[in-house]
Formats: C-alpha cells, sequence, structure tokens
C-alpha cells in the first residue's frame, strides 16, 4: 500500500464529508451533472432546457394561444432567462463551496451532530492533490457556467427592455 493511500484511510472525516465524496456527488447528481457534460452537449441541453421552459411560460401567459402578442413573447423569454439566471446562481454557489473546500488546507466536519465539529489538517500530498482537482475538473466548469450565466444576464436585460419600450 502506498503512502498516499495510508493517508487517507488515516483520516478521521466520514465519507461522505470529504471534499472528493462531495463533488463526486454532484457530478452525479440530477441537477449538476449536465455542468460537465462536453461543449456540443453542454450547449444543446440549454437550448433544448431553454426552449422548453420558454414554451412552459408561454402556454402559461397566453392563456392557451388565446390572446398572443408581441410582448407576451418577450415576457416570456425575460422570465425564461430569468429562472436560468437563478437557477445559474445556485450551481455556481454549489461549485464555488466545494471549490472553496478542495483548495483549503483543513477539513471542517461533523462527527455527530451540527454543533459537533471537528478539524483536521490534511497532509501536505492531499493538499496538492485537493488543489490539482480543483484547477484542473472544477474551475473550467465554473468558467463555463460564469460564461453561460453572463450571457442569460444579458438576454434578461435585453428582453426586459423590449418588454419596457
Amino acid at each position: 500500500m502506498n503512502f498516499f493511500k495510508k493517508l487517507f484511510l488515516f483520516c478521521p472525516v466520514p465519507e461522505d464529508q470529504k471534499p472528493i465524496q462531495e463533488f463526486i456527488s454532484l457530478k452525479e447528481n440530477f441537477l449538476f451533472h449536465w455542468t460537465t457534460l462536453k461543449r456540443k452537449s453542454y450547449n444543446s441541453f440549454l437550448f433544448f432546457s431553454f426552449f422548453y421552459l420558454f414554451l412552459f411560460f408561454f402556454l402559461l401567459d397566453t392563456n392557451f394561444l388565446k390572446n398572443i402578442t408581441i410582448n407576451s413573447i418577450f415576457f416570456c423569454l425575460f422570465f425564461t432567462s430569468l429562472f436560468f439566471n437563478i437557477f445559474f446562481l445556485l450551481i455556481i454557489f454549489r461549485y464555488i463551496e466545494i471549490n472553496k473546500r478542495f483548495s483549503m488546507s483543513k477539513v471542517i466536519y461533523e462527527e455527530g451532530s451540527w454543533y459537533d465539529s471537528q478539524i483536521w489538517e490534511k497532509p501536505f500530498s492531499i493538499i496538492k492533490n485537493d488543489k490539482l482537482i480543483s484547477r484542473q475538473k472544477i474551475e473550467p466548469f465554473l468558467q463555463r457556467l460564469y460564461k453561460t450565466n453572463f450571457s442569460f444576464i444579458f438576454f434578461s436585460f435585453f428582453f426586459f427592455f423590449l418588454i419596457i419600450k
């Protein structure tokens, strides 16, 4: 057994509270797994999600196609992009939290309850590995999410000004 495995086995942090386990569970979660897709799949997922949510808001707003106006279309586009902004902010905050746990040299964990927290100092080899995971895996996802959220913010403002006009 190599040195890294021995260090990781002597880690007192419960398995579900280790940063690597949190990252793996985040990647496997239904709401977050699409953020790790390749660029083409990611863009197609966003497009179809945006389209179906727009369609939902459109059918909800127009009372089943009785009074369709251009203003109602812009209104639905605005709410769709606003919904995506909020959704992306929640995803970004979760990735930032995981990234922060990878970057810290100490792991704060709970043994029994919420008031019974402990601190474990990471050894240098685990710190080095965690920083590598943070830079190679998490930060590219964060950069992609920042760009996507910025585009949805732009669309929100654009459609908002079209509604006001």
